[in-house]
């Protein structure tokens, strides 16, 4: 209907509905790009949140408007949701945004959908506007990681590197790359450019606190990811890190409290739920960790921390063939973890499957390291085999030796490719060279691979190694404390702070030590160690201290635990303490001679049984013939 042919009052109303039409939809674009400019200038500041909140402001005013649009998308993939962020990306198209401008965003919603051809495909460097080239190299980048290819990976960051050489989310990147390729020198360096150039980051400073975590060890990384919360109070990972590493740590109040604080957030956050039952499995409250674990349902399946516990668990309840069925996949999954090794092998020792104890067990009982728990049950399986002279092997290991220093196998081995020269081929070989005795070949190839792979800790440690069987301690203490340097964790601190000892350097092996149990304060291994210096050294009190607490986290099955605790208490004077915890360590280990030993002194000193005792005590010395000390307290009784 023309305009002409109307009447002039219908006419009227028409333009005035027309005109008040276009000037609500002016009023409410002008409106969607002040919240625009808003959500930017957030986006530009890192505060997501916040840019959130006016880019949904923005398209709830104008949802006709393409830039809007695709700005709200870019939050959304940032924001970490990638199903979001495609489908405002896609209205961005249909709105019709030039694909030029958002296909660098494109690949990375396809990217973080799982899509890695179709993210590779939207990232081809000649579809993408010149402005957003550096952002499309970088999730390049990014998606031929995941596809395996690591090598065109790097010279893809080191393109993208040329192009903007400060920019933090691009080195946030290439530190993920470098640890997944395992040159955690490498990592860290640019884990510091990161936070350099943009202090604020929330992911820049999450990688800083990975990276203090694996360098210097738990305590170190905790400001760093206290920091994330100060920058976003609400991010999830952070307080997810933070709860973790309480735990690890042993702060079991902070861990719950941090956990609580993630509920507020996220009700059904499994996490949270996961971390609540392991504090509660450490409290011995098992029917509790069972009850918070059935709330968290079969979300955290896959997980392997959330394996472990379940396993803990049905082993602590005596349902071993349920502690097998967790524990197999988890296994199978990390051979490395000797944690979960050590209950399937004893979970199949119970249900007296014999000789799936001995397949699991083995690969820590042939280590130098192996534990008298490990190595007592492969005999006892042995021998219930019918195989007695193999089972005499292990149960005697188990119950004349103590472990020796860390071996070498269990090292943390980087993901970069087949060539015999790069780390992951060649460190498991130059490990065999060292324990088969070829400690000069194994010396030669590790500083080979040094070279080739300088951002390697597993490298140097390895150097270290091949010295210390070549009896160069001395030497073995630079090679041990340039890995340390790289990455500070339990095996490497020890091996430095043996080879310390080795070479005299005392002082020096204590602060080690302490800096150890200061960023790790619930390694086993390393409070043994220090309770072993604090033994020889008949610093009692601190002894205690340390193997109390060892005691507690362990529990009573660790005889060397027991044994010291009754040679320290015999010394303070505590008499009865001192015959209890010899006698639990002598049921425990009945033919180790540091067990009979003790306990028969003990018998001795608190004149309990005097005549057992010493025939404990001629047990010890006939077990290990050439013990001065044991001839001289056996000399003692019968004075």
């Amino acid at each position: 209907m023309k305009l002409a042919h109307m009447s002039r009052p219908f006419a009227a109303t028409v333009l005035a509905v027309l005109a008040s039409t276009a000037a609500i939809a002016a009023a409410d674009h002008a409106a969607s790009q002040i919240e625009l400019r808003k959500g930017i200038a957030a986006l530009n500041a890192n505060d997501l949140r916040e840019a959130n909140v006016h880019l949904l402001n923005a398209v709830k005013a104008d949802e006709g408007d393409a830039l809007t649009r695709a700005v709200f998308g870019r939050v959304q993939l940032a924001l970490g949701y990638g199903e979001n962020g495609r489908r405002a990306l896609d209205r961005a198209l249909a709105l019709g945004i030039a694909p030029s401008r958002i296909n660098h965003l494109l690949g990375e919603a396809a990217l973080m959908q799982g899509d890695i051809p179709g993210a590779l495909k939207f990232l081809d460097a000649a579809g993408i506007d010149p402005k957003y080239a550096a952002y499309g190299v970088r999730i390049r980048a990014r998606a031929l990681m995941m596809a395996g290819d690591f090598a065109g990976a790097g010279r893809t960051y080191e393109a993208a590197l040329q192009m903007t050489p400060k920019n933090a989310q691009l080195w946030v990147d290439i530190g993920r790359y470098r640890v997944n390729t395992g040159n955690l020198a490498g990592a860290i360096f640019a884990a510091r450019n990161a936070t350099k150039f943009n202090p604020n980051s929330v992911e820049a400073n999450l990688l800083m606190g990975e990276m203090m975590r694996s360098q210097y060890g738990l305590v170190a990384s905790i400001p760093w990811f206290e920091k994330v919360l100060e920058i976003d109070p609400l991010n999830v990972s952070a307080m997810s890190d933070l709860a973790a590493t309480y735990g690890d740590s042993g702060q079991n109040r902070a861990m719950l409290a941090m956990a609580r604080r993630l509920l507020v957030i996220d009700k059904a956050n499994p996490m949270a739920y996961f971390y609540e039952a392991v504090l509660a499995a450490r409290a011995n409250k098992p029917e509790l960790a069972r009850s918070i674990i059935y709330r968290i349902g079969d979300r955290l399946n896959g997980l392997p921390a959330m394996q472990l516990l379940q396993g803990i668990l049905a082993f602590q309840s005596g349902s071993n063939e349920q502690a097998i069925k967790l524990l197999g996949p988890l296994v199978d999954m990390q051979p490395g973890n000797d944690q979960a090794r050590r209950l399937l092998g004893a979970a199949h020792f119970k249900a007296e499957d014999f000789k799936s104890a001995v397949a699991v067990l083995l690969p820590l009982a042939r280590r130098s390291d192996a534990d008298s728990y490990a190595l007592a049950i492969v005999g006892r399986s042995l021998e219930a085999l019918g195989v007695r002279e193999d089972a005499m092997k292990f149960l005697d290991r188990a119950g004349t030796s103590t472990p020796a220093a860390p071996t070498p196998f269990d090292l943390p081995i980087p993901r970069n490719g087949g060539d015999p020269n790069d780390a992951n081929v060649a460190i498991p070989e130059i490990a065999r060279l060292i324990a088969n005795g070829r400690a000069g070949d194994a010396l030669a190839r590790s500083r080979f691979i040094q070279t080739q792979n300088p951002g390697v800790p597993a490298a140097y440690v390895l150097i270290g190694d091949s010295l210390n069987a070549l009896g160069r301690p001395a030497e073995a203490v630079d090679a041990y404390r340039q890995a340390a340097n790289i990455r500070f964790n339990e095996g490497t601190a020890l091996r430095l702070v043996r080879a310390l000892v080795s070479a005299n350097k005392n002082g020096e092996a204590l602060r080690v030590l302490d800096l150890l149990l200061t960023q790790n304060p619930r390694s086993a291994a390393g409070r043994m160690l220090a309770a072993d210096v604090f033994l020889a050294n008949r610093d009692w009190t601190r002894a205690i201290a340390v193997l109390e607490g060892l005691r507690l986290q362990l529990g009573n099955r660790e005889a060397v635990v027991l044994n010291g605790l009754a040679w320290a208490y015999l010394n303070t004077k505590q008499p009865d303490k001192a015959l209890g915890f010899s006698r639990a360590a002598y049921e425990l280990m009945p033919s180790n001679p540091m067990m009979a030993n003790m306990y028969g002194w003990a018998l001795i000193e608190t004149g309990k049984d005097n005549a057992k005792g010493v025939g404990l005590l001629e047990k010890a010395l006939a077990i290990d013939p050439l013990n001065y000390g044991y001839r001289l307290q056996l000399a003692q009784a019968y004075a």
